[in-house]
């Protein structure tokens, strides 16, 4: 239940620009639960700060998780057209 809380305050922390808390929250929640959406999520906050790079890391620990979803897969490919 703490990993949800801790996801949730690092999405509302995205949205408010706050992303180098976002990303605190997010390596808090992942150390609860590695989950495929919050990988996800700290790949958004750190595309919010420039690092590219670590987004697309972010993104391929997403795929491995979950290598279902095409949105991990589509939102990397947009990162690496950059």
């Amino acid at each position: 239940m703490k990993e949800k809380y801790l996801h949730s305050l690092g999405a509302l922390l995205c949205e408010e620009g706050r992303f180098d808390e976002a990303i605190e929250a997010f390596h808090a929640a992942l150390a609860l639960d590695d989950a495929a959406y919050t990988h996800y999520h700290l790949s958004c906050a750190f595309l919010g700060i420039g690092e590219f790079g670590d987004a697309i890391h972010e993104l391929g620990r997403a795929i491995e998780r979950e290598p279902e979803a095409p949105e991990y897969y589509y939102e990397r490919s947009l990162i690496r057209r950059r």
